[in-house]
């Protein structure tokens, strides 16, 4: 059995109904852009976000993005 078709096996043996899922947007086909800028944007728009989160959040996305991989105490 060919590797695609024992995932596509495993799958389809899978629990079925609303669980759990998730989505690899490697070509941008279905977020274009950046993705955690498009789930914060969603938070921020439902108030699921207090400013102070919002800060620590834009603290944490900046470290990493300049290779720090924890943010400052």
């Amino acid at each position: 059995m060919s590797p695609m078709t024992q995932l596509i096996s495993e799958i389809e043996k899978s629990p079925k109904g609303p669980r759990v899922l998730a989505i690899f947007d490697f070509d941008g086909t279905v977020i274009a852009g950046y993705s955690a800028t498009t789930f914060i944007r969603e938070q921020l728009k439902r108030g699921d976000l207090s400013p102070a989160q919002f800060i620590e959040l834009m603290r944490a996305m900046a470290n990493f993005g300049l290779g720090n991989l924890a943010s400052p105490a």
